[in-house]
Formats: structure tokens, C-alpha cells, sequence
């Protein structure tokens, strides 16, 4: 995981965006403390429903539970 200074992110966020959409994650720190983290995003509402499904399905069985979104926009 790179860590990148604010002025850097700012300078090259596009490029920082595009690899984090590859999967990296990146840290953004403010004179050397970490303030930030990309992450790739994941919407469930994006998602088959046989892969929800098969999500609530474990879930259950670890007795897992978690809100997903129902509504999306």
C-alpha cells in the first residue's frame, strides 16, 4: 500500500483514482499522519442477485447479519 502526501493527490489524483480502480489502495497523509485511504467502492446494488443471495446465504450461516441496501438511486 503506497502513501502519497496531499500536494501529490492533488497533482495526480486521476492517475491515483485509475489505480485504485484496479484494486490498490492508497493512503493520503497531511505532513506525515495518514488522513485518508482510497479504497476501491463496491455497491451491492450493482451486483447479481444470485451473488447477494449467495452473500446473505453465508452470512446466515456464520450468523452473520448486515444491512445491505435495499434502496438504491
Amino acid at each position: 500500500m503506497e502513501t502519497v502526501n496531499v500536494d501529490q493527490a492533488k497533482t495526480n489524483l486521476s492517475e491515483l483514482l485509475l489505480r485504485v480502480e484496479l484494486g490498490e489502495e492508497i493512503i493520503i497523509s497531511n505532513r506525515g499522519i495518514a488522513i485518508a485511504k482510497l479504497v476501491p467502492y463496491f455497491d451491492f446494488c450493482f451486483t447479481t442477485p444470485l451473488l447477494c443471495d449467495n452473500v446473505l446465504q453465508f452470512g446466515r450461516q456464520f450468523e452473520i447479519y448486515a444491512e445491505y441496501p435495499t434502496d438504491c438511486d
